[in-house]
């Protein structure tokens, strides 16, 4: 059996990333991992309706 190593291992899963199936959930993964940052907010939100 061939010894595939950590190099390989750790290329394989960074072009399983990057193919173009998963890269679309990429977006809101991070946005779901990384939502309760301490210290972090996003721009604080207008009270002023857009549509009046």
């Amino acid at each position: 059996m061939t010894e595939i190593g950590l190099v390989g291992a750790f290329l394989g899963g960074l072009l399983s990333l990057l193919s173009p199936c998963s890269a679309l959930l990429l977006p809101s993964f991070f946005a779901y991992a990384f939502n309760g940052i301490a210290g972090w907010s996003p721009a604080p939100r207008s009270s002023t309706p857009v549509f009046a």
